[in-house]
């Protein structure tokens, strides 16, 4: 995805500006994202853009609560309040928390994963719950769900999840994502973009997966076409 934003020649985001942190595999350990995040939180600006990209495993535990699953997650979804704490997964409200503690005023949340629709619930209530302040009215959440509470996302689509090639073909000065046809390409222009296009794909290959998309407060312009 960094990549991708560095490739775009009338970027938003000079290349030098891109600071990316990457966590994969086996070193993707609650401890070591939410570490991770923390100290970025203590580096972030409230005027960066904050990206947060997750490409992994997703459930829906007993009580419908929404995780994503650790590499040391051993499969088991039962006595639900007793994997909240666990080090194997990560609980839509502990995502929300640590991300009220960063401060930029314009994130984006993407999460690919199966389930990934099941965050909204708790995200929108700790959004409404904890941000509602007049700082809060001016910020930009934009908070990208691979698919429906109810639905698996594909994965090995063309080397990425389905959703995650269909934002990289939103990146890639691509004409129909302008929805507005003013030469540009908003953050609610290409969630839009990548939502349509996983439902049409998925459709064609037998399977539903409806991306769930919201965008609070400020848009922001990702890049201009050439």
């Amino acid at each position: 995805m960094a990549a991708q934003l560095r490739a775009l020649p009338t970027a938003r985001y000079r290349k030098e500006d891109i600071h990316v942190t990457t966590i994969l595999d086996e070193d993707a350990t609650r401890a070591n994202i939410l570490g991770t995040l923390q100290t970025l939180s203590k580096r972030i600006r409230p005027t960066d853009d904050f990206i947060l990209f997750i490409a992994g495993h997703g459930e829906l535990l007993q009580g419908g609560r929404y995780a994503i699953l650790m590499h040391d997650y051993d499969g088991r979804t039962d006595e639900v309040d007793n994997f909240i704490g666990k080090q194997e997964i990560i609980g839509a409200h502990r995502i929300m928390t640590a991300l009220q503690r960063i401060p930029a005023l314009s994130q984006t949340i993407i999460l690919d994963t199966c389930h990934a629709g099941g965050v909204m619930d708790s995200l929108i209530t700790d959004l409404y719950n904890a941000r509602m302040s007049t700082l809060a009215r001016r910020m930009g959440m934009h908070i990208y769900a691979s698919a429906s509470s109810m639905e698996r996302a594909l994965d090995g689509h063309k080397g990425n999840g389905l959703f995650t090639h269909t934002l990289l073909e939103g990146l890639r000065n691509n004409l129909e994502a302008d929805r507005d046809n003013d030469k540009k390409v908003s953050v609610v222009e290409w969630g839009r973009f990548a939502k349509e296009k996983t439902a049409a794909i998925a459709k064609t290959l037998n399977h539903k997966q409806d991306p769930t998309i919201i965008n609070f407060g400020r848009d922001r312009v990702v890049y201009e076409l050439r």
